[in-house]
C-alpha cells in the first residue's frame, strides 16, 4: 500500500478476513483498498474516485456489494464491492467534507461532517441508473489550457454535460456546457479550459444532466501545474524606482535583489506576496548610476532573473 494514513476500515458481514481500508493524503494511486486474506497482501480500489484524503467506509449491511466511500468531496458508491465508483453527493453541498458514514433505519444513509451538520438520504439501490456510463474521464496541462478528455456510452435521455471546475481545492463552479450526442455506443468528448494565473492545482468534474434534470457526476480529474511565480518590470527603463508585478500561485516569501553586471548587490528587499496578482515598488533608486542591471525574484527556491536599465 501507499505510505498514506490509514483512515477507516469496514470488516465483511460474510467473511472476516475480508476488510476495506481508506487511506488519507494526495498523490495515491487508489484511496480505498481491499485484503481478503486478513491483510497478508491488499489490491487497490479506486477506479472512479478523485485523489483527495478519504476517511471513512460502509458496507451496505442489506447487500455487500454496495460499499460507500466518503472523501473531502462527498461521497462515493460502488455497486460492486469496490471495482468501480461513482459519485452519490446529490443533495450535498459542494466540497462536503465527510468524516464518517452510517446506516440508518428505513435504508438511509447518514453522513457526518466536518462543519456542516449531518445530511441523510436513501441508500443506493440497483433500480437506480445513471443517464450516461463514463468510460474514461482525463485532464492534462498545456501549458495556457487544460485539456479535458472523456469516453462515454450507452447516453440515454440525457440534456448536456457541464464542465465543473475547483480551483486549488475551492467551491466547484460551472466553466462549460456541451450538448450529448445520445449515443448508445462508444463516443468521444472534449474541451479545453484556460488556465488561470494563480493557480496551480485544478479539480475537474463533469455532471451528466438528464432530459428531466436528474443528474450524476463523474469521477474527478486532478491537473497539477507549476508552481512557479511569474515576474515582469512595469516601466523599464526606469528612473527614480522599478515597479514589479508578480503573479504567484500560493502566498509565499518573495525577495528581491537589484544587482550590477559586475554581481555586486545593491538593493535587497523582502514581500510577502499573497496568492494571484499584485505588484511592489522599490523606491529611492534616481542616485544610482545609468546603466544596466539585473533584479533578481527568489520564490519558493526558484530564482527569475530581469535585465533592467536605468535612465
Amino acid at each position: 500500500m501507499p505510505d498514506r494514513i490509514v483512515t477507516d476500515f469496514a470488516i465483511s458481514n460474510t467473511f472476516e478476513d475480508s476488510v476495506f481500508i481508506t487511506l488519507g493524503g494526495f498523490g495515491s494511486a487508489a484511496h480505498v483498498y481491499v485484503t481478503g486474506n486478513g491483510g497478508t497482501s491488499w489490491s487497490p480500489r479506486g477506479n472512479g474516485l478523485p485523489d483527495v484524503p478519504f476517511n471513512t467506509i460502509l458496507i451496505d449491511p442489506s447487500d455487500p456489494r454496495i460499499i460507500y466511500a466518503g472523501c473531502d468531496f462527498g461521497v462515493y458508491v460502488s455497486q460492486d464491492r469496490g471495482a468501480n465508483w461513482y459519485d452519490f453527493s446529490a443533495g450535498l453541498w459542494d466540497a462536503t467534507y465527510v468524516m464518517d458514514l452510517v446506516a440508518a433505519p428505513g435504508n438511509k444513509l447518514r453522513a457526518a461532517t466536518h462543519g456542516k451538520g449531518i445530511f441523510e438520504s436513501p441508500r443506493f439501490t440497483f433500480l437506480q441508473t445513471l443517464p450516461v456510463t463514463f468510460t474514461s474521464f482525463t485532464g492534462v496541462n498545456k501549458g495556457s489550457y487544460n485539456e479535458l478528455k472523456w469516453n462515454t456510452e450507452q447516453e440515454h435521455n440525457l440534456s448536456h454535460y457541464e464542465l465543473e471546475r475547483s480551483i486549488n481545492t475551492g467551491q466547484f463552479q460551472k466553466v462549460a456546457d456541451i450538448t450529448a450526442r445520445n449515443s448508445f455506443t462508444a463516443v468521444s468528448y472534449s474541451h479545453n479550459d484556460n488556465t488561470v494565473s494563480y493557480a496551480n492545482t485544478y479539480y475537474y468534474r463533469l455532471k451528466a444532466v438528464n432530459l428531466d434534470g436528474s443528474y450524476t457526476y463523474s469521477e474527478i480529474v486532478v491537473i497539477r501545474t507549476s508552481t512557479k511565480g511569474k515576474f515582469e518590470v512595469l516601466g523599464n527603463p526606469f528612473t527614480n524606482s522599478l515597479t514589479i508585478r508578480y503573479s504567484v500561485p500560493q502566498t509565499s516569501k518573495l525577495q528581491l535583489s537589484l544587482l550590477d553586471m559586475q554581481g555586486r548587490f545593491l538593493r535587497r528587499e523582502e514581500l510577502m506576496a499573497s496568492t494571484g496578482n499584485g505588484t511592489y515598488t522599490i523606491s529611492g533608486l534616481s542616485g544610482m548610476p545609468a546603466g544596466t542591471y539585473l533584479l533578481n525574484f527568489d520564490f519558493q527556491n526558484t530564482r527569475t532573473t530581469i535585465k533592467v536599465l536605468k535612465h
